[in-house]
């Protein structure tokens, strides 16, 4: 299982990473310090999953989310989306119609993260 994880602090995309390869046995963890680099990495690999901040510097997570559906070479405008923000009543306004996005409020519980990554990716070599 390919799971990109995209944020601003080195520490969460450890943390995370760390969690998923304990959760996971076969995920791939790769991660991107903020969302232009996401947006080089959904158009060079296909992901199962992807785990993204809001607040980010350089281009926010709806901003990436928007590039993620609708640039041409994009390798993943159906991939499942989390979303995780402290913001999200303002980040599920702008990205209302996306029924393949779930917003998860920080801080964060582990177990619950786990649980909706297992969700989203049902069927799918773990």
């Amino acid at each position: 299982m390919n799971i990109l994880l995209v944020d601003d602090e080195q520490e969460i995309l450890e943390v995370l990473s760390e969690l998923i390869q304990n959760n996971f046995e076969n995920a791939h963890v790769d991660t991107a310090y903020d969302g232009i680099d996401a947006v080089i990495a959904i158009t060079e690999k296909e992901y199962d999953i992807i785990v993204t901040d809001h607040m980010m510097n350089k281009m926010n997570g709806a901003e990436f989310v928007y590039n993620l559906r609708n640039i041409e070479s994009s390798l993943n405008k159906n991939t499942s989306v989390i979303i995780l923000s402290g913001y999200i009543p303002q980040v599920q306004k702008i990205l209302t119609e996306d029924a393949t996005i779930l917003f998860l409020s920080k801080p964060y519980e582990p177990e619950k993260l786990m649980r909706q990554i297992r969700l989203l990716t049902a069927g799918k070599k773990s």
